[in-house]
């Protein structure tokens, strides 16, 4: 009997042993892992903070049980993100994800992420982690610069030889306009001076519409990020093409399922809207069909990502222009530009998201932007 209770003892004992040394392997390893890693309980109270986060306080033991935002001042902050809001609302309340790309703190650039913690089905707070990403924002930035260089000699070229056509075309207008104007004692022709009149102020619009758009084009899209309703963007951009809409007789229906608050740039993206919803609308009238011109807009939750579709019945595009549709200055349409889809392509992938494409040729099209749900910032955003 004495024998059999000192082996259930060692036994405890060894169990003990090997609790106590997982702990410590586990705590080893939070502090061994190259990010500063921080837990904290239902309430945003600190239960742990690992020894590279640590280096941030004079006394990390007096840290454990007080408030995040006591003792990291900038969780405290709202611009550019409401932390307070984000950490105890969307992260301990309804328990999602959270990832902030490039924050600033102290002159230094950080990709913070946070995630709920739960042991079995009962939630026990959440952990954040900081990843110091400023040495590799540094060699990004440096090989953009490069690349926009290069890329600006030839996009130059390309406005160069835009902007001449017009130009010639104005020129020569304005020199008949002369002729027309040294005759009128005579022979006047009111009618062929006003449709050269007309001619000349087509060329100076479309010479102006070239040049603002190459202007908004050459500028990244900057975005300044904030809680917002995706479904507002798409109303407005709806609301700004009512004109466009009723000159080329297309019938909208508008189907926006209720879809989470995420951080957004509305206006940004409600131009990203605007600038694939008018592709749509100019694809249908080029068609010159005499059928019926629907568009079709739509949100929706899916797969943890909110969906803006929007369809089109006009003629498809070929299978061999769907790769190029975001290239600078591909364009199929007489007059235009090939600015209006990759500046849209450019706010999406912003947000961290993307634009996917789906048509065959007699179909129609559907343009999807896609962005993620989860909380999400993009470098732009501190900018």
């Amino acid at each position: 009997m004495q024998a059999s209770s000192r082996t259930r003892r060692a036994a405890r004992a060894e169990k003990s042993l090997t609790r106590e040394s997982y702990t410590h392997l586990a705590e080893s390893l939070v502090d061994q892992i190259g990010l500063e890693i921080l837990a904290i309980d239902g309430e945003a109270h600190i239960t742990l903070v690992n020894k590279k986060a640590a280096r941030r306080l004079a006394d990390p033991s007096a840290a454990l049980g007080k408030s995040l935002f006591e003792i990291f001042p900038f969780f405290a902050k709202k611009e550019p993100v409401d932390w307070r809001h984000v950490i105890t609302q969307n992260l301990l309340k309804e328990g999602r994800s959270l990832e902030v790309r490039d924050h600033a703190i102290g002159g230094r650039h950080y990709d913070i992420r946070a995630f709920p913690l739960a042991v079995g089905k009962r939630r026990e707070g959440a952990a954040l982690t900081l990843d110091d990403v400023t040495d590799k924002i540094e060699r990004e930035e440096a090989l953009v610069r490069q690349a926009r260089t290069a890329s600006l000699a030839n996009l130059g070229a390309s406005i160069a030889h835009e902007i001449r056509n017009p130009l010639n075309s104005i020129a020569l207008n304005i020199q008949l306009l002369k002729e027309d104007l040294a005759k009128a004692g005579t022979d006047p022709r009111p009618d062929t001076v006003h449709r050269t009149i007309d001619t000349t102020l087509h060329g100076i619009e479309r010479l102006n519409k070239i040049i603002k758009e190459f202007l908004q084009f050459s500028r990244p899209p900057q975005v300044v990020l904030k809680i917002d309703d995706p479904n507002r963007a798409v109303l407005s951009a709806l609301q700004l093409l009512e004109g466009q809409i009723r000159k080329a007789n297309v019938d909208v229906t508008v189907a926006l399922a209720p879809v989470p608050k995420i951080l957004i740039d509305a206006e940004r993206l409600s131009e990203a809207i605007y600038n694939i919803a008018l592709n749509a609308i100019q694809a249908m009238e080029r068609s010159g069909s005499a059928s019926r011109r629907v568009m079709g807009v739509t949100s929706a939750l899916e797969d943890g990502a909110v969906m803006i579709r929007i369809r089109d019945s006009g003629p498809g595009i070929p299978p061999e222009h769907l790769g190029r549709l975001f290239d600078l200055f591909f364009t199929t349409r007489e007059g235009g530009t090939g600015l209006g889809l990759p500046y849209a392509d450019g706010v999406v992938k912003a947000h961290q998201g993307r634009v996917h494409v789906e048509s065959r040729p007699g179909e129609g099209a559907v343009f999807t932007i896609a962005i993620p749900a989860s909380i999400r910032m993009s470098r732009d955003a501190t900018t």
